[in-house]
């Protein structure tokens, strides 16, 4: 399903996941769990990062379906067979940004329940860096098995003029 965000949608996710987390994890029926809901590490099967015109919409997607991927652009944005019968892709793009030097990198991924935590480190160039002046659309997809979920939610941590 595709679940694109804004980065004020985004940060207003980030800012209020952890509430939701605590929230939706609490227990009435006297569970021993502690009320949080236990997530699990998913497996990165494969990636690629780069940029791609066809991206241009900020957001974290998880793309279930070979109709959703082509759809969406992202069978454009990176070529090559997916069998989704046996696995999920994620990604996370930046949308357009004005000049080189901004990347993304999944990190991580973890899974409670339907929803997906992909945890990224999203990259702007420093203040004194030299960049191109291009327009680029920075995005990372990564493969990972069939999980079952629903929602993929950012977990983003920002940087500045770090390298790749």
């Amino acid at each position: 399903m595709k679940r694109g965000f804004g980065w004020k949608r985004m940060m207003l996710v980030v800012a209020l996941a952890p509430v939701a987390v605590l929230t939706s994890g609490c227990k009435t029926d006297g569970g021993t769990t502690g009320g949080l809901a236990l997530a699990e590490p998913v497996e990165i099967v494969e990636g690629m990062s780069g940029s791609s015109d066809a991206l241009k919409t900020a957001g974290t997607y998880l793309i279930t379906s070979q109709a959703q991927w082509e759809s969406g652009g992202f069978a454009e944005a990176c070529p090559g067979p997916i069998d989704f019968a046996a696995h999920d892709v994620v990604v996370v793009a930046m949308g357009e940004q004005a000049t080189a030097g901004y990347w993304v990198r999944i990190d991580a991924i973890q899974q409670a329940g339907t929803e997906l935590a992909v945890q990224c480190t999203m990259n702007k160039p420093g203040a004194d860096a030299v960049v191109a002046t291009v327009v680029t659309y920075p995005f990372h997809a990564v493969m990972v098995p069939k999980t079952g979920a629903a929602l993929a939610v950012p977990d983003p941590t920002f940087v500045s003029g770090q390298e790749r």
